[in-house]
C-alpha cells in the first residue's frame, strides 16, 4: 500500500502543474485584457511551477534535483506579490505602496533562492514513506513563511472590506473569494507545517489546491455570479473528476493487490 501511495505522492506535483496551468490559461483566455484574469494566470503559474518541484526532486538525482527545486522556489517567492496583485485588482484597492513593497521583498528572496538560506537540502524525512523526498528549510525559511502569511492576510483584509463596503454583487463576490482563500490557507498550513518538520507525513497540499483553483476560476469567469450554487456545482465537477482520476488507480491497485 505504501509503495502505491508513494507513487501517487511523487506524481502529485505534475497533477498540480497541469491542473493549475489549465485553469489559469482558461481564465486568462476569457478576457486577456482584464488584469484580474492576468494576475490570476500569474498566480496559477507560480503555484503550479512551485508544486511540480515536489515531483522533480523524487525522480531526479539529488544534485540536479536540488537545483530544480530551487528554480521552482523562484516561482514561490513571487507568489505573495502575485496574490496581492490579484486581490488588488479584484477589490479595486488603491494602496499601491503595498504592491511596491511586496515586489521589493520578493526580489530580495529571489536573490537568495540559489543559496541554502531558503532551501537547505533534500532528504528522506518520513519513516512510513521512506522513498519520499522533501526539501529541508534554510535559516531564512521562517521569514518567507511570515511574508507569505502577511500577504495572504492583507488580501483577506481587502476582501473583508469589499464585503462590507461594496454593492450586492461585490459582497457576493467577496464572500465567494473568501471561501476560496480559506481553502488555500488550509493548503498552505498543511505544506509549511510539513516543510518545517511539524507534521510528520508527506504534504497533501497539491490535492487541496485543486478545490481552491476550481472555486477561484469560476468566481472570476462568472464574475456576475448569477447563481452561486451553479458556480459551486461546476467547480465541484472539476474536483470530482480529479478525485476519479486518482481513485481509479487506487481501486485497481487494491483489487489486483499490486500495492
Amino acid at each position: 500500500m505504501n509503495n502505491f501511495i508513494t507513487y501517487i505522492l511523487k506524481l502529485s506535483g505534475f497533477f498540480s502543474l497541469f491542473f493549475n496551468l489549465f485553469l489559469g490559461i482558461f481564465v486568462y483566455s476569457k478576457n486577456r485584457k482584464n488584469w484580474v484574469n492576468i494576475s490570476f494566470l500569474l498566480v496559477s503559474i507560480s503555484i503550479g511551477c512551485w508544486s511540480v518541484g515536489s515531483s522533480f526532486i523524487n525522480i531526479l538525482s539529488k544534485g540536479i534535483a536540488l537545483k530544480i527545486e530551487r528554480i521552482c522556489w523562484s516561482f514561490a517567492v513571487f507568489l505573495p506579490y502575485f496574490l496581492l496583485l490579484f486581490f488588488h485588482f479584484v477589490t479595486s484597492n488603491k494602496n499601491k505602496w503595498v504592491l511596491r513593497i511586496s515586489f521589493f521583498v520578493s526580489c530580495i528572496f529571489l536573490i537568495i533562492v540559489p543559496t541554502p538560506l531558503l532551501v537547505k537540502t533534500l532528504s528522506y524525512r518520513f519513516p512510513h514513506y521512506p522513498n519520499v523526498i522533501l526539501s529541508e528549510p534554510g535559516i531564512l525559511s521562517p521569514l518567507f513563511i511570515i511574508y507569505f502569511s502577511l500577504s495572504v492576510g492583507i488580501g483577506v483584509y481587502w476582501l473583508i472590506n469589499m464585503m462590507f463596503r461594496g454593492n450586492s454583487f461585490q459582497r457576493l463576490q467577496a464572500k465567494y473569494l473568501l471561501v476560496s482563500t480559506i481553502v488555500a490557507v488550509i493548503s498552505g498550513i498543511e505544506y509549511f507545517s510539513t516543510f518545517m518538520g511539524i507534521k510528520k507525513s508527506p504534504p497533501m497540499d497539491d490535492f487541496i489546491l485543486i478545490l481552491y483553483f476550481s472555486l477561484m476560476s469560476y468566481a472570476i469567469i462568472r464574475h456576475r455570479l448569477m447563481d452561486i450554487r451553479v458556480a459551486v456545482t461546476k467547480a465541484g465537477i472539476f474536483f470530482i473528476l480529479y478525485a476519479i482520476v486518482l481513485g481509479i488507480p487506487f481501486y485497481v491497485g487494491y483489487r489486483t493487490g499490486s500495492w
